[in-house]
């Protein structure tokens, strides 16, 4: 199930830049478990403009994640992306590297 199913309620990621993108587009709140690269940034940039609940993946438990979840669908008007927010206010552009 994607983010863009009609069904989504909450969205849980890494925090790509494709994942991030697509959860701001269908208005879906994230549930941001970053690992490396430039995840770590989008995910405080969504957390910072109320989108997102981060976990650490080194300390993630099932009742994280569970309290999370409920967060996110019981309190979903303070998570939920709305037309103020666009994936470019999200997502740290990153320069190509000519090798």
């Amino acid at each position: 199930m994607s983010a863009g199913h009609r069904n989504s309620k909450a969205f849980i990621t890494h925090d790509g830049l494709m994942g991030v993108m697509e959860a701001v587009h269908f208005g879906v709140s994230m549930i941001g478990i970053p690992v490396f690269g430039d995840q770590q940034s989008n995910i405080a940039n969504c957390v910072e403009k109320g989108i997102a609940i981060e976990l650490d993946h080194r300390q993630v438990t099932v009742q994280k994640l569970i309290k999370s979840i409920q967060a996110i669908i019981i309190d979903s008007s303070n998570y939920k992306p709305g037309e103020n927010v666009h994936g470019d206010d999200i997502v740290v552009s990153m320069p190509y590297v000519m090798l």
